[in-house]
């Protein structure tokens, strides 16, 4: 018998991929890519306290997506007008 241990199948994790904060960025958008940093690895919003909720996806059994939806005029949710 192996003593190595075993995964149980079905058990998941999760990865979270974040943004690298650019240094030529301007300071607004610096502090929203760290605001959303924030939110993200707690599962709520330091600024309008949305949180995270789970969604099944439908056209793959087995995996779900997490939704934060800010209030409006949230720091995180700036737009950033092309030059």
């Amino acid at each position: 018998m192996s003593s190595k241990r075993r995964r149980k199948r079905g058990r998941g994790g999760v990865l979270y991929v974040g943004p690298d904060i650019p240094d030529n960025a301007t300071v607004e958008m610096k502090n929203a890519l760290a605001l959303r940093s924030e939110a993200n690895l707690p599962g709520r919003c330091p600024s309008c306290g949305a949180a995270f909720r789970m969604v099944e996806d439908t056209a793959t059994p087995g995996v779900r997506h997490l939704y934060m939806e800010h209030e409006d005029g949230c720091p995180v949710l700036l737009t950033v007008k092309p030059k």
